[in-house]
């Protein structure tokens, strides 16, 4: 005689409270995920005196506030109020440095990760699939990364999964208080990133699909989040016209003109963006039911690296993502690969066919979904919060971001793993100790890969930084000197935006900071035609065995 299981749906007002209350085990469990961040830092020491991929942007807007004045970078997209605001709490009292902004960054990364945690077992999940899902998050390179940065990307997840926390309390019947707890969560994320205003049309979503709709609900929901919306695209159009929107301008108007190209280039940055996504989520990845219905997805990522690599020579080339053939962002510098191409080579096809398994697993099950016609007995799950903003989430990004970066997927992360660890029955009461050991094991090597990556990564910053600042302490003018992305966005944005402006040629120059860059000096890990070396500075490399590694300073000849 067969066991059966039946999945009952949760109550909205009724729901049982053994996943809703903080117990024994999830103060051990949350004690775990604190000593495992705290190992982490002492691993890694988050000090640096350079910049970060973009956050040279956020830290001159974070300079802007301390001297009382908000204006969001002339060259970033996300309004970055609610990031910025919070890292005067750590500025105020330790004065302004890259170590203390990434100590603002850190600090939400750890709220993050508790968050996901006890939101996770308010979605019933049970303590230690829940422990074993916010590791998984928190430990994936993508997270790691720009949790020592002083990107927004980590802030925004944050602010959206305490919304979503708010939003699931309230829902669950815990009073209505939660809910508007939620809006002003989400009204921080959606100052943070402006797609944190999607939170609201899902929570609205789900509260008319559970037959519990009332006007006071939908209030507390949104009408915090609308009214600062709206506040902030009026007091926007005040201000004057950033670079990055001219840009943007001038990109729609080629897109019209060479449709053909920009639809290659859009499907090519797309499968960039997901270049080893998909094996940062492999512990997670189930064969789907019918596998060879994901041929076709993993035909479609192998046609565009064969693209990549004709063009490119690399199928991880450095197109500002956070993992590449370097190892972890090295954006317009002249990187040596740490691992031979075959190698890459090898990663990119294997993330290839994880990712394709699992959009082939996501779209079987939202079609099992549809076929038991859920609008005839609609389920009082709060997790459908979630899923409906990933879905938004994801064509928001796909169609209106003007580049794919592979970071922009992180917000999904947590919603996927949610979705995963739920499937496997968190109301049943069925164990699957087996299954669960060989999760644990493939979470090992993608968590060393993420340490070793960030600290060589900071290792050779140090050292790239260092180099240029040695030859500017020389008297060589900062525009003379080619150290990287980083380098020219802290000391040669503002010159090269004025030139821009100027001369209007935003698609011409890929990068302000480089309009007026004359470079008598390179800052390399290989040596460059045209170029002899003066210089040279050490640094070892965890993910090569400790080997030496060194960057090189170049003079022109």
């Amino acid at each position: 005689m067969k066991a059966t299981i039946t999945l009952k749906p949760l109550s909205l007002l009724n729901a049982t409270h053994a996943a809703s209350t903080i117990r024994r085990a999830d103060l051990c469990n949350l004690g775990l995920l604190l000593l495992a961040f705290a190992s982490v830092l002492a691993l890694v020491v988050p000090a640096r005196t350079y910049p970060m991929i973009d956050d040279w942007a956020y830290a001159r807007s974070v300079e802007g506030l301390l001297n009382g004045v908000f204006t969001p970078h002339d060259y970033t997209e996300a309004n970055a109020f609610g990031h910025n605001v919070l890292a005067l709490l750590f500025v105020v009292p330790f004065g302004f440095s890259f170590t203390t902004l990434s100590a603002a960054t850190l600090f939400m990364s750890g709220t993050c990760l508790a968050a996901f945690y006890i939101l996770l077992r308010h979605l019933d999940v049970r303590p230690t699939p829940a422990l074993w899902g916010t590791a998984l998050l928190g430990f994936n390179p993508f997270y790691l990364h720009l949790s020592y940065s002083f990107m927004t990307d980590v802030t925004f997840l944050a602010y959206l999964l305490l919304g979503c926390l708010g939003y699931v309390r309230g829902m669950k019947g815990h009073g209505e208080g939660w809910l508007w707890l939620g809006a002003i969560a989400t009204i921080l994320s959606l100052l943070t990133r402006q797609f944190g205003i999607l939170l609201v049309p899902a929570a609205l979503a789900y509260l008319w699909w559970s037959h519990n709709w009332t006007w006071r609900r939908a209030l507390a929901i949104a009408l915090l989040p609308a009214l600062v919306m709206v506040a902030y695209v009026l007091w926007g159009r005040t201000l004057p016209v950033r670079l990055v929107t001219m840009r943007v301008e001038e990109q729609q108007a080629y897109a019209i003109q060479h449709l053909a190209q920009y639809v290659t280039w859009r499907a090519q940055t797309f499968v960039w963006s997901l270049s080893l996504v998909g094996l940062c989520l492999l512990p997670i990845v189930r064969l789907p039911r019918r596998p060879l219905l994901a041929l076709p997805i993993f035909g479609f990522f192998l046609l565009f690296q064969v693209i990549t690599i004709q063009s490119t020579g690399s199928i991880l080339p450095q197109n500002g993502n956070i993992i590449n053939n370097s190892g972890l962002q090295l954006f317009y510098y002249y990187a040596a690969p740490i691992w031979p191409e075959w190698v890459w080579l090898l990663l990119g096809i294997a993330s290839s066919l994880v990712a394709a398994l699992l959009i082939t697993t996501c779209l079987e099950s939202l079609w099992a979904w549809l076929r038991s016609r859920p609008w005839r007995v609609r389920e009082r799950d709060p997790a459908l919060i979630l899923y409906l903003l990933g879905l938004m989430m994801f064509g928001t990004t796909l169609v209106f971001a003007t580049y794919l970066f592979d970071r922009y997927w992180l917000p999904l992360f947590p919603i996927i793993i949610a979705a995963t660890i739920r499937r496997l029955g968190p109301s049943t009461g069925v164990e699957q100790p087996t299954r669960r050991q060989w999760q644990w094991a493939l979470l090992v090597p993608l968590a060393l890969f993420s340490l070793f990556a960030q600290r060589d990564f900071q290792e050779h910053a140090t050292a790239r930084w260092h180099g240029a600042e040695q030859l500017a302490a020389q008297g060589i003018p900062r525009q003379q000197i080619d150290a990287g992305y980083e380098w020219a966005g802290w000391y040669l944005y503002d010159e090269g935006a004025a030139y821009l402006r100027a001369e209007r040629k935003f698609v011409d120059i890929p990068f302000p900071g480089y309009a007026l860059l004359d470079p008598v000096y390179l800052v390399s890990d290989i040596q460059v035609p045209g170029y002899a070396q003066v210089g040279s500075l050490r640094y070892t490399s965890w993910l090569n065995a400790g080997q030496e590694r060194r960057v090189l300073l170049l003079k022109r000849e």
